[in-house]
Protein backbone atom coordinates (compact mmCIF):
# COMPACT_ATOMS: atom_id res chain seq x y z
CA UNK A 1 0.00 0.00 0.00
CA UNK A 2 1.53 3.47 -0.71
CA UNK A 3 1.28 5.99 1.92
CA UNK A 4 0.49 9.57 0.30
CA UNK A 5 -0.21 12.64 1.81
CA UNK A 6 -3.43 13.63 2.97
CA UNK A 7 -6.01 14.18 0.50
CA UNK A 8 -4.32 11.95 -2.54
CA UNK A 9 -5.71 8.48 -3.61
CA UNK A 10 -4.55 5.22 -1.93
CA UNK A 11 -3.63 2.24 -3.59
CA UNK A 12 -3.92 -1.18 -2.25
CA UNK A 13 -4.24 -4.66 -3.15
CA UNK A 14 -6.50 -7.57 -1.82
CA UNK A 15 -3.83 -9.58 0.48
CA UNK A 16 -2.92 -6.19 1.87
CA UNK A 17 -6.18 -4.94 3.12
CA UNK A 18 -6.78 -8.94 3.96
CA UNK A 19 -4.19 -8.72 6.35
CA UNK A 20 -4.92 -4.88 7.44
CA UNK A 21 -8.22 -5.84 8.14
CA UNK A 22 -7.54 -8.78 10.36
CA UNK A 23 -5.14 -6.29 12.44
CA UNK A 24 -7.17 -3.28 12.80
CA UNK A 25 -10.51 -2.74 14.13
CA UNK A 26 -12.97 -1.73 11.02
CA UNK A 27 -13.42 2.29 12.17
CA UNK A 28 -9.72 2.81 13.36
CA UNK A 29 -8.66 1.71 9.33
CA UNK A 30 -11.85 3.50 8.08
CA UNK A 31 -10.51 6.50 9.72
CA UNK A 32 -6.97 5.71 8.59
CA UNK A 33 -8.19 5.63 4.65
CA UNK A 34 -10.46 8.79 5.39
CA UNK A 35 -13.31 7.37 4.49
CA UNK A 36 -16.56 5.90 5.84
CA UNK A 37 -17.19 2.40 7.83
CA UNK A 38 -19.87 1.57 5.17
CA UNK A 39 -17.73 2.54 2.48
CA UNK A 40 -14.95 0.17 4.27
CA UNK A 41 -17.50 -2.83 3.81
CA UNK A 42 -17.69 -2.10 0.74
CA UNK A 43 -14.77 -2.06 -0.88
CA UNK A 44 -14.38 -6.08 1.30
CA UNK A 45 -17.02 -7.20 -0.57
CA UNK A 46 -15.90 -5.76 -4.04
CA UNK A 47 -12.51 -7.42 -3.81
CA UNK A 48 -13.92 -10.60 -2.27
CA UNK A 49 -11.89 -9.93 1.20
CA UNK A 50 -13.16 -11.67 4.42
CA UNK A 51 -13.33 -9.36 7.73
CA UNK A 52 -13.94 -9.78 10.90
CA UNK A 53 -17.27 -9.00 12.63
CA UNK A 54 -17.92 -7.50 15.60
CA UNK A 55 -17.51 -11.12 17.58
CA UNK A 56 -14.13 -11.16 16.71
CA UNK A 57 -12.97 -8.24 18.06
CA UNK A 58 -14.80 -8.49 21.19
CA UNK A 59 -12.88 -11.84 21.99
CA UNK A 60 -9.86 -10.38 20.96
CA UNK A 61 -10.19 -7.46 23.25
CA UNK A 62 -10.94 -10.26 26.24
CA UNK A 63 -7.86 -12.28 25.40
CA UNK A 64 -9.92 -15.17 24.10
CA UNK A 65 -8.48 -17.18 21.24
CA UNK A 66 -9.68 -16.04 18.04
CA UNK A 67 -9.75 -17.35 14.08
CA UNK A 68 -9.12 -15.38 11.19
CA UNK A 69 -10.02 -16.91 7.80
CA UNK A 70 -7.98 -17.06 5.18
CA UNK A 71 -7.91 -15.45 1.35
CA UNK A 72 -9.90 -17.70 -0.47
CA UNK A 73 -9.28 -17.34 -4.47
CA UNK A 74 -11.54 -14.65 -5.68
CA UNK A 75 -14.20 -14.72 -8.55
CA UNK A 76 -12.44 -14.08 -11.88
CA UNK A 77 -13.94 -10.80 -12.45
CA UNK A 78 -12.82 -9.60 -9.03
CA UNK A 79 -10.21 -6.98 -9.43
CA UNK A 80 -6.78 -7.62 -7.64
CA UNK A 81 -6.62 -4.05 -5.91
CA UNK A 82 -8.17 -1.07 -5.66
CA UNK A 83 -7.93 2.78 -5.65
CA UNK A 84 -9.37 4.67 -2.58
CA UNK A 85 -10.06 8.33 -2.75
CA UNK A 86 -10.66 9.48 0.43
CA UNK A 87 -13.55 11.83 1.24
CA UNK A 88 -12.94 12.39 4.64
CA UNK A 89 -10.06 13.58 6.54
CA UNK A 90 -7.21 11.23 6.67
CA UNK A 91 -5.53 9.87 10.46
CA UNK A 92 -2.70 7.45 10.73
CA UNK A 93 -2.84 4.71 13.62
CA UNK A 94 -1.75 6.97 16.29
CA UNK A 95 -2.75 10.18 15.25
CA UNK A 96 -4.64 11.74 17.93
CA UNK A 97 -3.48 9.38 20.32
CA UNK A 98 -0.89 10.34 23.28
CA UNK A 99 2.54 10.12 21.80
CA UNK A 100 4.93 7.27 22.25
CA UNK A 101 7.24 7.46 24.81
CA UNK A 102 10.56 8.07 22.96
CA UNK A 103 12.39 4.87 23.38
CA UNK A 104 9.40 3.41 21.92
CA UNK A 105 8.91 6.26 19.15
CA UNK A 106 12.62 4.88 18.24
CA UNK A 107 11.36 1.33 17.35
CA UNK A 108 8.86 2.63 15.14
CA UNK A 109 11.18 5.25 14.00
CA UNK A 110 13.78 2.27 12.32
CA UNK A 111 11.14 0.15 11.61
CA UNK A 112 9.77 2.70 9.27
CA UNK A 113 13.36 3.37 7.53
CA UNK A 114 13.84 -0.15 7.20
CA UNK A 115 10.85 -0.55 5.41
CA UNK A 116 11.38 2.58 2.85
CA UNK A 117 14.93 0.65 1.95
CA UNK A 118 14.89 -0.86 -1.55
CA UNK A 119 14.29 -4.77 -1.97
CA UNK A 120 15.82 -6.90 -0.48
CA UNK A 121 16.59 -5.23 2.31
CA UNK A 122 13.37 -3.44 2.84
CA UNK A 123 11.36 -6.36 3.83
CA UNK A 124 10.55 -5.06 7.60
CA UNK A 125 6.75 -5.52 8.16
CA UNK A 126 4.54 -3.62 9.94
CA UNK A 127 3.87 -4.39 13.76
CA UNK A 128 1.61 -7.34 14.18
CA UNK A 129 -1.28 -6.29 16.55
CA UNK A 130 0.20 -8.69 19.57
CA UNK A 131 3.12 -5.97 18.72
CA UNK A 132 1.51 -2.57 19.18
CA UNK A 133 -0.40 -4.00 22.36
CA UNK A 134 3.57 -5.18 24.01
CA UNK A 135 4.01 -1.64 23.08
CA UNK A 136 1.03 0.17 24.27
CA UNK A 137 1.93 -1.84 27.51
CA UNK A 138 5.47 -0.98 27.40
CA UNK A 139 4.36 2.94 26.82
CA UNK A 140 2.12 3.07 30.45
CA UNK A 141 5.22 1.25 32.19
CA UNK A 142 8.26 3.49 30.94
CA UNK A 143 6.29 6.76 31.47
CA UNK A 144 5.15 5.90 34.76
CA UNK A 145 8.17 4.73 36.19
CA UNK A 146 10.40 7.61 34.70
CA UNK A 147 8.65 10.08 36.47
CA UNK A 148 10.12 8.06 39.59
CA UNK A 149 13.67 8.24 38.12
CA UNK A 150 14.13 5.08 36.39
CA UNK A 151 15.19 5.66 32.87
CA UNK A 152 14.26 3.14 30.09
CA UNK A 153 16.89 1.93 27.44
CA UNK A 154 17.42 -0.61 25.31
CA UNK A 155 18.90 -3.56 25.58
CA UNK A 156 18.53 -5.67 22.28
CA UNK A 157 21.55 -7.72 23.06
CA UNK A 158 20.25 -9.79 25.96
CA UNK A 159 16.40 -9.88 24.24
CA UNK A 160 14.89 -6.98 26.87
CA UNK A 161 14.78 -3.76 28.11
CA UNK A 162 16.60 -2.37 31.03
CA UNK A 163 15.31 0.29 33.98
CA UNK A 164 18.52 2.36 34.89
CA UNK A 165 18.41 3.68 38.33
CA UNK A 166 21.29 5.46 39.51
CA UNK A 167 23.99 2.68 39.12
CA UNK A 168 21.32 -0.44 39.62
CA UNK A 169 20.03 -1.63 36.41
CA UNK A 170 16.92 -4.08 35.99
CA UNK A 171 16.64 -5.87 33.08
CA UNK A 172 12.94 -6.87 31.85
CA UNK A 173 11.25 -8.36 29.05
CA UNK A 174 7.72 -8.58 27.97
CA UNK A 175 7.35 -11.50 24.96
CA UNK A 176 4.55 -13.80 24.29
CA UNK A 177 4.41 -16.70 26.19
CA UNK A 178 5.40 -20.39 24.02
CA UNK A 179 3.87 -23.90 25.22
CA UNK A 180 5.94 -26.80 24.51
CA UNK A 181 4.04 -28.87 22.64
CA UNK A 182 5.36 -32.28 21.19
CA UNK A 183 4.67 -32.98 17.56
CA UNK A 184 5.16 -36.01 14.81
CA UNK A 185 8.57 -35.80 12.92
CA UNK A 186 7.48 -35.82 9.21
CA UNK A 187 8.02 -39.23 7.47
CA UNK A 188 8.76 -41.01 10.60
CA UNK A 189 7.31 -42.77 13.98
CA UNK A 190 8.99 -40.11 15.88
CA UNK A 191 8.08 -36.93 17.74
CA UNK A 192 10.00 -34.35 18.48
CA UNK A 193 9.30 -30.89 20.68
CA UNK A 194 8.12 -27.62 19.39
CA UNK A 195 7.53 -23.94 20.80
CA UNK A 196 3.80 -22.77 19.79
CA UNK A 197 2.83 -19.37 20.85
CA UNK A 198 -0.02 -18.70 22.71
CA UNK A 199 -0.97 -15.06 22.20
CA UNK A 200 -0.50 -14.96 25.60
CA UNK A 201 1.52 -12.03 26.71
CA UNK A 202 4.24 -12.45 30.04
CA UNK A 203 6.50 -9.86 31.87
CA UNK A 204 9.29 -10.55 33.63
CA UNK A 205 12.36 -9.27 36.02
CA UNK A 206 15.31 -10.96 34.40
CA UNK A 207 17.80 -9.37 36.44
CA UNK A 208 17.57 -7.23 39.88
CA UNK A 209 20.43 -6.34 41.81
CA UNK A 210 17.38 -7.46 45.03
CA UNK A 211 16.07 -10.74 44.53
CA UNK A 212 12.91 -10.18 46.59
CA UNK A 213 9.49 -9.80 45.72
CA UNK A 214 6.93 -11.23 42.50
CA UNK A 215 9.28 -11.42 39.29
CA UNK A 216 6.71 -12.68 36.95
CA UNK A 217 3.52 -11.55 35.23
CA UNK A 218 1.57 -14.26 32.65
CA UNK A 219 -1.82 -13.24 31.10
CA UNK A 220 -3.89 -16.49 32.45
CA UNK A 221 -7.30 -17.26 33.23
CA UNK A 222 -8.94 -14.40 31.13
CA UNK A 223 -7.03 -11.68 33.05
CA UNK A 224 -5.07 -9.26 30.19
CA UNK A 225 -1.78 -7.70 31.07
CA UNK A 226 -2.93 -4.13 30.86
CA UNK A 227 -4.72 -5.22 34.56
CA UNK A 228 -1.70 -6.03 35.88
CA UNK A 229 0.24 -3.07 34.66
CA UNK A 230 -0.11 -0.85 37.85
CA UNK A 231 0.95 -3.85 40.19
CA UNK A 232 4.30 -4.37 37.41
CA UNK A 233 5.06 -0.64 38.06
CA UNK A 234 5.08 -0.53 41.67
CA UNK A 235 7.02 -3.85 42.14
CA UNK A 236 9.58 -1.96 39.63
CA UNK A 237 9.71 0.81 41.71
CA UNK A 238 10.03 -1.39 44.84
CA UNK A 239 12.84 -3.60 43.00
CA UNK A 240 14.75 -0.31 42.02
CA UNK A 241 14.68 0.98 45.68
CA UNK A 242 15.53 -2.56 47.21
CA UNK A 243 18.60 -2.94 44.88
CA UNK A 244 20.04 0.45 45.42
CA UNK A 245 19.95 -0.23 48.93
CA UNK A 246 21.38 -3.30 48.84
CA UNK A 247 23.93 -2.04 46.37
CA UNK A 248 24.47 0.45 48.71
CA UNK A 249 25.34 -2.14 51.75
CA UNK A 250 27.68 -3.70 49.75
CA UNK A 251 29.38 -1.18 48.77
CA UNK A 252 29.95 0.00 51.99
CA UNK A 253 31.15 -3.51 53.14
CA UNK A 254 33.60 -3.26 50.09
CA UNK A 255 34.71 -0.22 51.45
CA UNK A 256 35.08 -1.18 54.72
CA UNK A 257 36.74 -4.44 53.86
CA UNK A 258 39.17 -2.67 51.46
CA UNK A 259 40.30 0.23 54.21
CA UNK A 260 41.00 -2.97 56.90
CA UNK A 261 42.45 -4.67 54.19
CA UNK A 262 45.07 -1.18 53.26
CA UNK A 263 45.47 -1.22 57.00
CA UNK A 264 46.50 -4.45 57.71
CA UNK A 265 49.10 -4.02 54.75
CA UNK A 266 50.41 -0.13 56.21
CA UNK A 267 50.93 -2.20 59.46
CA UNK A 268 52.67 -5.31 57.86
CA UNK A 269 55.01 -2.85 55.83
CA UNK A 270 55.74 -0.83 58.74
CA UNK A 271 57.01 -3.80 61.03
CA UNK A 272 58.78 -4.99 57.81
CA UNK A 273 60.55 -1.30 57.75
CA UNK A 274 61.16 -1.63 61.45
CA UNK A 275 62.73 -5.04 61.42
CA UNK A 276 65.28 -3.83 58.40
CA UNK A 277 66.23 -1.02 60.35
CA UNK A 278 66.82 -3.12 63.33
CA UNK A 279 68.60 -5.46 60.79
CA UNK A 280 70.62 -2.87 60.37
CA UNK A 281 71.62 -1.73 63.28
CA UNK A 282 72.90 -5.37 64.24
CA UNK A 283 75.11 -4.85 61.40
CA UNK A 284 76.62 -1.62 63.08
CA UNK A 285 77.60 -3.54 65.35
CA UNK A 286 78.98 -6.55 63.63
CA UNK A 287 80.82 -4.09 61.76
CA UNK A 288 82.11 -2.52 65.30
CA UNK A 289 84.17 -6.07 65.76
CA UNK A 290 85.29 -6.13 62.08
CA UNK A 291 86.70 -2.74 62.28
CA UNK A 292 88.55 -3.94 66.07
CA UNK A 293 90.34 -7.16 64.07
CA UNK A 294 91.48 -4.61 61.02
CA UNK A 295 92.63 -2.28 63.17
CA UNK A 296 94.73 -4.75 64.97
CA UNK A 297 95.61 -6.80 61.67
CA UNK A 298 96.89 -3.22 60.27
CA UNK A 299 99.26 -2.61 63.13
CA UNK A 300 100.63 -5.65 62.94
CA UNK A 301 101.12 -5.21 59.52
CA UNK A 302 102.99 -2.12 60.24
CA UNK A 303 104.87 -3.62 62.83
CA UNK A 304 106.04 -6.25 60.98
CA UNK A 305 106.73 -4.67 57.76
CA UNK A 306 110.42 -3.70 57.12
CA UNK A 307 110.93 -2.55 54.10
CA UNK A 308 107.53 0.22 52.97
CA UNK A 309 108.88 0.79 49.43
CA UNK A 310 108.63 -2.11 48.35
CA UNK A 311 106.54 -1.90 44.97
CA UNK A 312 103.57 -3.95 44.77
CA UNK A 313 101.34 -3.65 41.28
CA UNK A 314 102.92 -0.04 41.04
CA UNK A 315 102.54 1.16 44.62
CA UNK A 316 104.99 0.89 47.03
CA UNK A 317 103.72 -0.93 50.89
CA UNK A 318 103.20 2.18 52.45
CA UNK A 319 100.62 3.48 49.91
CA UNK A 320 98.59 -0.13 50.62
CA UNK A 321 98.74 0.53 54.01
CA UNK A 322 97.30 4.21 53.87
CA UNK A 323 95.07 2.45 51.38
CA UNK A 324 93.49 -0.01 53.70
CA UNK A 325 93.38 2.69 56.81
CA UNK A 326 91.44 4.91 54.80
CA UNK A 327 88.70 2.34 53.80
CA UNK A 328 88.47 1.63 57.49
CA UNK A 329 88.06 4.79 59.09
CA UNK A 330 84.74 4.99 56.48
CA UNK A 331 83.73 1.30 58.20
CA UNK A 332 84.47 2.24 61.54
CA UNK A 333 80.89 3.11 62.83
CA UNK A 334 82.41 4.55 65.69
CA UNK A 335 84.31 7.36 63.69
CA UNK A 336 80.42 8.44 62.45
CA UNK A 337 78.13 10.46 63.72
CA UNK A 338 75.19 9.46 65.74
CA UNK A 339 72.70 11.58 63.26
CA UNK A 340 74.86 10.08 60.52
CA UNK A 341 74.71 6.56 61.44
CA UNK A 342 70.50 6.83 62.25
CA UNK A 343 69.94 8.40 58.63
CA UNK A 344 71.65 5.43 57.27
CA UNK A 345 69.28 3.19 59.22
CA UNK A 346 65.93 5.93 58.78
CA UNK A 347 66.70 4.82 54.85
CA UNK A 348 66.64 1.22 55.28
CA UNK A 349 63.20 0.48 54.39
CA UNK A 350 63.29 -2.38 52.23
CA UNK A 351 65.41 -5.53 52.76
CA UNK A 352 68.47 -5.00 50.54
CA UNK A 353 71.26 -2.97 52.37
CA UNK A 354 71.97 0.26 50.52
CA UNK A 355 75.65 -0.19 48.68
CA UNK A 356 77.43 3.06 50.73
CA UNK A 357 76.49 1.16 54.20
CA UNK A 358 79.37 -1.13 53.37
CA UNK A 359 81.58 1.66 53.52
CA UNK A 360 84.23 -0.56 51.34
Amino acid sequence: MNDPDKGATITITREELHRRAWETPPHELAQEFGITRRRLIEIFIKLAVPYPRRLYWRRKTAGKPVIALNLTSPPQDTPQYIVIEPTLPRRSPHEGSVPWHPLIASWHKERARLRALPPPYGTALDWTPLQLRQHKILDMIFKAVQKDGLVPRDARREKGFIFQYQSIEILCSLTEKKRRIQEPRVRTSEFVFVLKPTGNLVFKIERCFANNGRREWLEEGGRRLEAMVPEIISSIREAALASLRLWQIQQEQTRKSAEVRERREVEAKRRQIDRNRWEAFIEYGHRLTVADQLEKFIRHLECTTSDFSVIIDGRPISDWLRWARSHLEKFDPRLLSTEAIFAEIAERRDSPRPEKSAGL
